[in-house]
């Protein structure tokens, strides 16, 4: 799958296929919209919930290096070793 072909879907899938087959990496807050970063099979998924109250506001999945650089510093990468 691709993360063209995943964007696509409706957002209740989404958030089912990454909460059940993603592996979390990292979380932050970003004014007042927390960001969950999440490695689903070969791309990255983030997804933009409100902070008061949880409730998704967008979801993005990429592929590509750049768009991860923001988290850098955030990711533990020894989870990815198993």
């Amino acid at each position: 799958m691709s993360p063209f072909r995943f964007n696509k879907f409706d957002p209740d899938l989404q958030v089912d296929l990454v909460m059940n087959h993603g592996i979390k990496l990292t979380s932050t807050k970003r004014y007042n919209v927390l960001l969950y970063l999440f490695r689903f099979t070969d791309f990255y998924v983030e997804l933009f919930c409100n902070e008061g109250n949880d409730e998704l506001i967008a979801i993005h999945a990429f592929d590509d290096a750049t768009s991860l650089e923001p988290y850098l510093e955030e990711i533990d990468i020894s989870m990815l070793a198993h």
